[in-house]
C-alpha cells in the first residue's frame, strides 16, 4: 500500500512540474511573439500607413460617387469592403503598438485575449489616461470610418443583391 502511495505521489509531483513547465514555455513563446511582433509592426505600419492614404482616397473621390449610381453600387461595396479591410488593419496594428508601447506587454496579452480585438480599446483607454487627446480621436475617427466604410458597403451589396 505504501509503495502505491509513493508512486501516486510522485505521478502528482511529475504532472506538476510538467505542468509548470508548459506554461513557463507557454509564456516564453507568447512574450517572444508580443515583443518580435511590435517590432514588425513597427517596419509594417509605414507601409499600410501609404496603404491606407490610398484607399481613403480612392474611396472619397471613387468609391462614395460611385455608391450613388444604381449600376456602379456593386462595385463600389465590395470596393468599400476592401478599403475597411485595410482601415481596420491600420486600426488593430496601430492600437496593438501603441498599447504594447505605453503599457506594455502584459496590456497586450489582456487585449489580445478579449476576442483579439481589445488591444484598439486597451490603446483608446491608454491614451485617455495619458492624456493623448489627439490620438484618441484619431482613434476613434479610425473606428469610426473602419465600421462606417464596412457597414455602408454592405448595405450597398445587400441592397444591389435584393434589386435583382
Amino acid at each position: 500500500m505504501r509503495v502505491e502511495g509513493m508512486k501516486d505521489f510522485l505521478a502528482s509531483v511529475g504532472c506538476g512540474a510538467a505542468s509548470l513547465v508548459f506554461c513557463l514555455v507557454s509564456g516564453f513563446v507568447v512574450y517572444f511573439f508580443i515583443s518580435k511582433g511590435a517590432k514588425i509592426v513597427v517596419i509594417v505600419l509605414p507601409w499600410l500607413n501609404v496603404a491606407f492614404i490610398i484607399c481613403l482616397l480612392i474611396f472619397g473621390m471613387i468609391l462614395m460617387p460611385l455608391s450613388y449610381f444604381k449600376r456602379t453600387k456593386a462595385a463600389a461595396g465590395t470596393g468599400m469592403l476592401i478599403a475597411s479591410i485595410v482601415f481596420g488593419l491600420t486600426l488593430w496594428l496601430w492600437g496593438f503598438l501603441l498599447t504594447y508601447a505605453m503599457w506594455g506587454i502584459g496590456a497586450v496579452i489582456i487585449g489580445l485575449f478579449i476576442f483579439g480585438i481589445g488591444v484598439v480599446p486597451i490603446a483608446m483607454l491608454a491614451t485617455l489616461i495619458n492624456a493623448e487627446w489627439y490620438t484618441l480621436i484619431e482613434l476613434v475617427i479610425l473606428t469610426a470610418l473602419t465600421f462606417g466604410v464596412r457597414f455602408w458597403g454592405g448595405y450597398l451589396l445587400v441592397g444591389t443583391s435584393e434589386e435583382e
